[in-house]
């Protein structure tokens, strides 16, 4: 069925009074399914290198754009996650090395010089497993060698295990004025039972250290739907949120990844069926409720809400379209001037 039709027959049940997760015949969870059908060429190995080199050759480019920088490594693995990631290892530090090689080279482009970034971001895996003074020197090394805009938003993810307000202030005084923490649950028993060891007093500690050192904005993630949660205690994580001293949040409904640990050991007994789309649908209207509730709140993006006025979204907000994103680093995805690409997924080859 087109996509015309699909929305003729959606309104056709919706005014028929079907629920809402009944509308469509199938849900699309993430960008690669819903690219997955778009027309293009495929460019592999040396043919990928040579289209890319040909873009960053180019100085032309009207879009806006931001930077993103990949650090491939978690102290654990979550039982949910399937991104690019691996535990850590002693491929750290060339890791790192590697990564700074590659921001020298893509800095000294034409394309790269040709206009300012509006933001970086550094994600994973987890970049604060990197000791500070990794990290720092990489955040230098970006601030010193990209162009970027005056009111560049400069994000870091973090988690909580091996962050400290030393660590955060370190952070803060390299020129990173955003931190996104990956906070999932302030429930310590989910907790446990996704792979993150840090319980519900130590989040509220760090985040709370954030506050103090004054970055421009402070967001975490939350997920619904997850293992052992209920409308009791997503209403307990949301209530936990406006204790803290964040600007945003961004909320999503947990995916369940074939070849992730979860649903491993959902398939094996180990743990119940998640709830179904009907239980999704109430837990995030729940969540949209309480975050449009909070005095200067508002959403930013379907998925990501905020204080007017503190709370930025210029990475967040490229994933609609419209904006180039440069990618570094191993597994780190890109486009630029309608050329999309993805590197080097195994670390050591990466190096």
């Amino acid at each position: 069925m087109n996509s015309a039709l699909q929305v003729h027959e959606a309104l056709r049940r919706k005014r028929a009074g079907r629920p809402v997760w009944e509308w469509f015949d199938r849900r699309v969870r993430t960008h690669q399914e819903a690219t997955a059908g778009l027309g293009g060429r495929m460019c592999r190995g040396d043919a990928a290198c040579r289209r890319l080199a040909a873009v960053l050759d180019e100085t032309h480019s009207d879009r806006p754009r931001v930077l993103y920088l990949h650090v491939p490594f978690c102290r654990r693995i979550c039982t949910f996650c399937a991104f690019i990631r691996q535990a850590v290892s002693p491929a750290i530090d060339p890791y790192v090395a590697a990564l700074g090689r590659e921001i020298d080279a893509v800095a000294r482009r034409r394309w790269s010089r040709a206009r300012p970034f509006a933001a970086v971001y550094f994600g994973g895996g987890t970049p604060t497993v990197l000791d500070a003074d990794s990290l720092v020197g990489l955040v230098r090394q970006v601030r010193e060698r990209f162009p970027l805009d005056p009111t560049c938003e400069f994000t870091v993810e973090a988690r909580f295990d091996g962050v400290d307000e030393d660590y955060l202030a370190c952070l803060r005084d390299a020129g990173v004025n955003r931190v996104s923490f990956g906070v999932q649950t302030f429930d310590t028993q989910i907790r446990g039972r996704i792979g993150r060891v840090v319980d519900h007093d130590g989040i509220l500690r760090t985040l709370d250290a954030a506050g103090r050192l004054g970055f421009g904005s402070i967001s975490v993630d939350l997920i619904y739907n997850l293992p052992g949660q209920t409308e009791a205690t997503w209403a307990d994580d949301l209530r936990c949120l406006a204790s803290t001293p964040a600007s945003g949040a961004s909320v999503y409904g947990l995916i369940p990844f074939p070849n992730s640990g979860l649903c491993r050991a959902i398939a094996a007994g180990q743990e119940p069926p998640l709830g179904g789309i009907n239980v999704e649908y109430y837990l995030h209207r729940q969540a949209d409720r309480a975050l449009l509730g909070r005095p200067g709140w508002r959403r930013m993006l379907p998925f990501h809400y905020g204080r007017e006025g503190v709370e930025t979204r210029t990475y967040n907000g490229s994933r609609l379209g419209g904006v180039d994103v440069l990618g570094l680093g191993c597994g780190a995805g890109g486009e630029l001037n309608g050329v999309a690409y993805m590197h080097e997924m195994d670390v050591a080859r990466f190096i």
